[in-house]
C-alpha cells in the first residue's frame, strides 16, 4: 500500500491478467524489480536478460532478497517434499507392470542412469568435466537435433533438481552451470530462494469447510489484496478490517478453525 501510494508499483501487473504484457514491461527498462522464480531472468525462454539489453545494452538483471522478518531472517516458501502421485490409463493396463520396473530402476541405489538421464552423453550434451564431475560447457537443446534434445525432466521424474552430487552446494554449483554466461548470478539466486526457506504445513485430512468455501474465498482473497493495495493510507485499516471480517464470516473461520483441529490431534 504504501509502495503504491508513493507511486513504485506498476499498477496494471498487479493483477497477472496477461504474461507477455508482464515480460514486455519487465524488457522495457522501466522496472526496477520484480519477484519469479530465482532462475526466470537467466532461462532461454522468456530471455528476460537477452531481451533486456536489446533495449538497455548496460542493463542486467541481477538477484537479490530485501524483505527482511521481524526475527532478522529472510523467508520463503519452497516445494513440499511430496513424492509422486503417478496412474496408469485403463487403456495401458497392460503397461502397469512396465511402469513399475522402471520406476524400480530408476530409483535404485546406482544412479548413473539418472546422472545420464538429467545430463546426456559427454561431447553430444557436454563437452567436458570439473574436478567434482560436474559436466561443463552443456550444449543447449536448440543447439541439438531432434533425437538428440534432452528433456530429462520427463525421463528423471524422481528428481525435481540437479543430480545429487555430493553435497547441496555442488547441487547449487550443478545448477548454475546449466545457465552459460549467467553462471554466477544463477548460484547467487538459487542459494538465495533456499535460505530460510520452509514447507507450507501438510494436512493429511481433507478439510471439509475447504472444500465447501474454498473456490469463493480465493474471490475474496484477490478482492483483499487489491483494494488494501489501492486504498488512501487513512483508508487502509478500515478496509482492511472490514474485508478481513468478511472473509472470515464467509467461511474462512471455520476452516481456520477445523485445521486447527486436524493439528491439535496429530500432536
Amino acid at each position: 500500500n504504501k509502495l503504491n501510494n508513493e507511486g513504485l508499483i506498476y499498477i496494471d501487473l498487479r493483477y497477472g491478467k496477461n504474461r507477455g504484457d508482464f515480460e514486455n514491461v519487465l524488457i522495457s527498462g522501466n522496472v526496477g524489480s520484480f519477484i519469479w522464480n530465482y532462475d526466470m531472468p537467466y532461462r532461454q525462454s522468456p530471455g528476460l536478460e537477452f531481451e533486456l539489453k536489446k533495449n538497455v545494452p548496460d542493463a542486467s538483471w541481477i538477484p537479490i532478497d530485501p524483505f527482511t522478518n521481524y526475527e532478522g531472517k529472510h523467508v520463503k516458501q519452497v516445494y513440499n517434499p511430496d513424492g509422486l502421485k503417478m496412474f496408469v490409463p485403463v487403456f495401458n493396463e497392460d503397461k502397469a507392470a512396465a511402469v513399475i520396473e522402471y520406476l524400480e530402476w530408476i530409483a535404485s541405489d546406482d544412479l548413473e542412469h539418472v546422472f545420464y538421464l538429467q545430463n546426456g552423453e559427454k561431447g553430444i550434451h557436454y563437452l567436458s568435466y570439473d574436478i567434482e564431475g560436474i559436466p561443463l560447457k552443456r550444449v543447449q537443446n536448440d543447439a541439438l537435433m531432434d533425437e538428440q534434445k534432452i528433456q530429462w525432466h520427463d525421463f528423471a521424474f524422481i528428481t525435481t533438481g540437479a543430480y545429487e552430487y555430493g553435497s547441496s552446494n555442488l547441487n547449487d554449483i550443478a545448477i548454475a552451470m546449466s545457465y552459460p554466461g549467467f553462471e554466477d548470478k544463477v548460484l547467487t539466486a538459487v542459494k538465495m530462494a533456499t535460505e530460510d526457506s520452509f514447507f507450507s504445513p501438510y494436512f493429511g485430512t481433507v478439510i471439509e469447510a475447504e472444500a465447501k468455501y474454498g473456490e469463493n474465498l480465493k474471490e475474496l482473497g484477490t478482492d483483499i489484496f487489491i483494494k488494501t493495495i489501492l486504498a488512501s493510507p487513512s483508508d487502509f485499516d478500515h478496509i482492511y478490517d472490514n474485508l478481513v471480517a468478511e472473509y472470515l464470516a464467509s467461511g474462512g473461520q471455520d476452516i481456520i478453525d477445523e485445521r486447527l483441529a486436524v493439528l491439535h490431534n496429530k500432536k
